[in-house]
């Protein structure tokens, strides 16, 4: 059921601007309360957005639906599986010539 929460947000973004803020909202709702297994923080940022609708805060909501959108529909370009951004070595050895002063 990813896909349908996927759709909801999708859409949400397309409308985001052009539509109300209630009817982004009521869309939104409808697709949390029929989703499936979904990864709790897209749910947590969907939450967030609709909040954010409620005060009329639409760039907020933009960027956290924005971030929904990729933890649901991840891009084709990326692994499976999170890489570490940093690999530090086990150990470190020491430098092979000397440094001069």
């Amino acid at each position: 059921m990813t896909v349908l929460l996927d759709d909801a947000v999708t859409s949400a973004l397309s409308h985001i601007r052009t539509g109300s803020p209630e009817h982004v909202r009521e869309d939104l709702r409808e697709a949390l309360t029929s989703t499936g297994p979904v990864p709790r923080e897209a749910i947590a940022y969907v939450e967030a957005a609709d909040e954010h609708l409620a005060y009329g805060e639409v760039m907020e909501a933009r960027m956290l639906l924005t971030v929904a959108h990729r933890l649901l529909a991840p891009s084709p370009l990326q692994p499976a599986a999170v890489q570490p951004a940093v690999v530090l070595p086990t150990q470190v050895s020491p430098p092979t010539t000397p440094i001069r002063v």
